[in-house]
């Protein structure tokens, strides 16, 4: 799994792609929402359309935990449209007060977020 970062002027961009590593995509996701954190970042697009399908419902929430923690952050996930099979992280992170959209449609992420186009 390849973890991309890419500064904005109105938002953090993260890339993902290759197979779902679970360890690596905590620890990762957790590095990304300090990060926002430390630098006032408020809006995250996590675009993880290059990740294969089969990311399973404990690795979503496993998100969800780490993305509820961080409620100040307005995030949405852009998911390929095999992976949106499920919206439980989106569900979970919402159910505990977090700001969190997950979806396969650019345009929807770009317009919940109120950024410009990554």
């Amino acid at each position: 799994m390849n973890v991309r970062l890419d500064f904005r002027a109105d938002h953090l961009l993260v890339v993902v792609d290759g197979p779902y590593d679970r360890g690596l995509a905590r620890e990762e996701l957790g590095r990304i929402l300090d990060t926002c954190d430390e630098r006032a970042i408020t809006r995250l697009l996590i675009d993880g359309r290059g990740v294969p399908g089969g990311v399973g419902i404990h690795e979503r929430l496993d998100a969800a935990e780490l993305l509820a923690s961080h409620r100040t952050i307005r995030v949405a996930i852009l998911v390929a449209p095999e992976n949106m099979f499920s919206k439980m992280i989106e569900a979970s992170a919402v159910s505990r007060g977090a700001q969190v959209r997950t979806t396969d449609s650019l345009e929807e992420a770009v317009a919940y977020l109120g950024i410009s186009t990554p």
